[in-house]
């Protein structure tokens, strides 16, 4: 039996490069060429990423049906925002019509088609007529709803849905096709009754029975897009003191989307280019919660311009979805877009640089389905500055398992790559001195320069620094991890660039004494102040997605750290900083608040400002979370003391080199593949020794993956039973605790992690940390070995740490 329409390879080439298609929608429309071809009623689908281009696929397959004879196109949408997105694509003059194609065809919606030079046209065999309408449109009527399509009309001689039905040549088309297969039964009549030719559906995320059913005959995912850089690259945001309130989000998200408009509208002017405007985007649950979140946003320190703030409901007027649809103008106002799930899908614009989810993602089709309003270039492509190409996502738990799960990432986002090595990348040349943190654009400039016999519309995007620091890292590992596979029998491998811990250990000698604040010295007080300094930047922290193709075309997904914004946050004077200083002291409990200790409080107090160069005559302040450690540090100083004067010990140093030498193990396993009590893991990037053995996974092992990512750790050196790091107990016998780690302050930590309940109620345990705060404190009076510092840390703190202040209260 010979084919209805024959596939026409060099046609489909041809609209193709008319329509100047990227290279999946060009497979794409070859493969629906194809499927088209038989003509037996076949229900196919095409899974693109969003932003892709899937507007512009169908726009080339209509112009391909066109140019091989077909004169009726139906393309069924799935609700208004769609329908009228469509409209626009396909009406010559509006600023989204899809231009590039041969034929010009007859646009039949709802509003136009019972006129009656549309009913002559309809019966025209030679006027190709495309069909624009909603599926609500299509499916039967019943008692309780009528449908103007299956009523008789005149200029048609007939129902418009029989017309339909009585077309040999229909071809349907149906955008965002997995919104429409939620009521897939009714649809399924409805086009079934059709007897249409072929029905192609167009979607990023297709059900999982159309998948089972084969019906997906292409398919390229979201990783795909963004190794090949037709996308945006999306980054996590989290705040590094984990505040994650609502008015918090919403004033970090306002200074994330502030930061980036100046760099946005520098390099349009050095490109030449007309101005595009970041803009944020915040999708809510209810209307009751986009209302309030559209007034916090109005606030004077947000964004309390007229027209900054856009909602978007289904309550809103027609010049609120006015300024919608003018949004990618130069002139908008709009700065920040509040919707109530009315834009998840079928609303296609290009600057959206900042996505916040006011709500509980249902799925992770819901989830890509929002993450896809970001992830259009504003500039058409990639230009190498992270500020411009990536979509900042303030965090979300449903984001964070999106992007930070690389076994979901692999599975859901990365899929089987269409055409392995199709894409080869065509250098553009970039001058580029920029920073994505403060907006600020002094030293900024571009000089954007296409190849030879390319042009910066046909040019594809270069290798930004982002991808070139992937490669490298990914070069660094594979590396490493070949040279530790030559090292079997041999020594355990270490982390040459990272040197050894000098540990003091110590012979102690006991005595009693008495306490009272009068033994606390000063100077260790001034000392502790020395480390609160300098107030650290609260500073929202990226995470983005790097997508990459290997040398056979397989994508590799991982996630890479990239340069960070500074947070809001709220402060305290110098004055106020004192005072809750010395009220912390006298209502600890530790000593009677008598004059005498008053005053020696006060002393303290006074030593400890010192050493952290705070003045009250000076214009100072600290962040409220600074502050509090700064309460937490001084007090540890006091009751390391009255503990160390329970006993008060006398010792001599014995300092010992970590680690000692050991036989590279056996069989380790990587780091990434999951947890084995006892066995060898690793490779790690900041322990000294490029293997560590742990007991328990939350406690242990969890701790080491979070050393060795945060930014502040510089190395860390995991300690076992019966090694030369020990600790004196004061009952007799020696305390081995968990790491030592140097942090970027080179303040070196010992560090024991312990299971919820043991760190809560075991007396041994306890007992085990007061001994090492008292070592810890005679290690700091020695003056010999630096700074030293305890931490007993739970496996609930390990899990709610979000960065190295919030793990170790510093």
């Amino acid at each position: 039996m010979s084919d209805w329409l024959p596939y026409q390879e060099d046609l489909a080439e041809a609209v193709g490069k008319q329509m100047d298609l990227r290279t999946p929608n060009m497979l794409a429309l070859h493969e629906l060429a194809k499927q088209v071809s038989h003509g037996d009623g076949r229900e196919v689908i095409a899974d693109l990423a969003t932003g892709v281009g899937k507007t512009y696929l169908a726009a080339a397959l209509i112009d391909y049906l066109a140019q091989s004879g077909v004169r009726n196109v139906l393309l069924v949408t799935p609700g208004k925002t769609v329908l009228e997105k469509t409209l626009r694509n396909f009406t010559p003059g509006d600023s989204k019509y899809v231009s590039g194609a041969v034929a010009r065809p007859l646009l039949v919606t709802a509003d136009n088609f019972n006129r009656g030079e549309v009913g002559d046209a309809l019966h025209d065999p030679n006027r190709l007529k495309l069909f624009v309408f909603n599926v609500q449109t299509l499916i039967k009527p019943t008692v309780k709803a009528n449908r103007r399509t299956y009523l008789e009309n005149e200029a048609i001689g007939g129902a418009l849905y029989e017309h339909l039905q009585s077309a040999d040549d229909l071809v349907v088309i149906v955008d965002e096709h997995h919104v429409v297969r939620e009521s897939a039964k009714k649809f399924n009549a409805a086009i079934s009754d059709l007897g249409a030719r072929t029905v192609v559906g167009l979607t990023a995320t297709p059900d999982k029975k159309d998948v089972d059913a084969g019906k997906v005959v292409f398919s390229y995912s979201l990783a795909e897009a963004i190794a090949d850089h037709y996308v945006k690259v999306p980054a996590v945001v989290y705040r590094s003191d984990g505040r994650r309130d609502l008015e918090t989000q919403l004033a970090d998200a306002c200074l994330l989307r502030a930061n980036r408009e100046p760099l946005w509208h520098q390099y349009a002017e050095a490109a030449g280019v007309p101005e595009v405007h970041p803009v944020l985007f915040i999708v809510c649950q209810s209307i009751a919660d986009a209302n309030s979140v559209a007034t916090t946003l109005r606030r004077d320190d947000m964004l309390p311009g007229d027209g900054e703030v856009l909602l978007i409901t289904s309550e809103s007027s027609d010049e609120a979805l006015r300024m919608l649809a003018d949004v990618e103008r130069p002139e908008s106002p709009v700065r920040a877009i509040v919707s109530v799930d009315k834009l998840k899908e079928g609303w296609d614009v290009k600057n959206i640089a900042v996505i916040m989810a006011h709500r509980a993602l249902a799925s992770e089709a819901l989830t890509e389905q929002i993450l896809g309003r970001g992830l259009r270039l504003p500039f058409g492509r990639r230009v190498g500055v992270p500020a411009i190409d990536m979509v900042d996502i303030v965090a979300h738990e449903s984001y964070e398992t999106l992007l930070r799960n690389r076994d979901v990432l692999l599975q859901k986002l990365a899929g089987q790559p269409t055409q392995p090595g199709a894409e080869s990348s065509i250098p553009v040349e970039l001058d580029i001195i920029s920073t994505v943190g403060g907006g600020s654009t002094e030293g900024f400039s571009w000089a954007v320069t296409p190849p030879p016999g390319t042009t910066a519309d046909t040019a594809l995007d270069g290798v930004g620094p982002a991808e070139l620091l992937l490669a490298q890292e990914m070069g660094e590992q594979q590396a490493a991890i070949e040279r530790s596979a030559q090292m079997l029998g041999q020594s355990m491998p270490l982390n040459e660039s990272l040197p050894k811990i000098t540990f003091p250990t110590m012979v102690p000698q006991i005595e009693a004494a008495k306490f009272t604040l009068s033994v606390v010295k000063p100077l260790l007080a001034e000392e502790q102040g020395r480390l609160f300094k300098h107030d650290p930047k609260i500073v929202l922290k990226r995470r983005a997605l790097a997508v990459q193709r290997d040398t056979t075309g397989e994508i590799i997904v991982s996630e890479q750290a990239v340069e960070s914004d500074e947070a809001t946050r709220v402060t305290w004077s110098a004055k106020e900083i004192r005072q809750s200083l010395l009220r912390r002291i006298l209502s600890s409990g530790l000593v009677e608040p008598d004059v005498s200790e008053q005053g020696w409080a006060l002393d303290l107090v006074d030593a400890f400002l010192r050493g952290a160069d705070v003045d009250d005559e000076s214009d100072w302040s600290w962040s409220v979370d600074h502050a509090s450690r700064a309460q937490a540090a001084l007090l540890q100083i006091l009751q390391a003391a009255r503990r160390g004067l329970d006993t008060v010990t006398t010792y001599r140093w014995a300092p010992t080199e970590i680690p000692a030498p050991k036989p590279l193990p056996a069989n380790p396993l990587d780091r990434w593949a999951g947890f084995t009590a006892g066995a060898w893991i690793g490779l790690w990037d900041k322990s000294i020794e490029r293997y560590a053995q742990f007991d328990s996974e939350s406690g242990e092992y969890s701790l080491a993956q979070k050393l060795d990512d945060f930014d502040e750790v510089r190395r860390w050196q995991r300690i076992y039973v019966h090694g030369a790091a020990k600790i004196p107990k004061s009952k007799g016998g020696n305390y081995y605790p968990d790491f030592v780690v140097v942090d970027s302050d080179d303040v070196y930590w010992v560090l024991e992690a312990k299971s919820n309940r043991d760190a809560q109620d075991s007396a041994d345990v306890q007992e085990k940390a007061a001994d090492a705060e008292l070592w810890i404190q005679r290690v700091n009076e020695a003056h010999m070995f630096g700074t030293w510092r305890y931490k007993l840390l739970s496996e609930a703190q390990i899990a709610a740490a979000q960065d190295w202040a919030s793990l170790t209260g510093s």
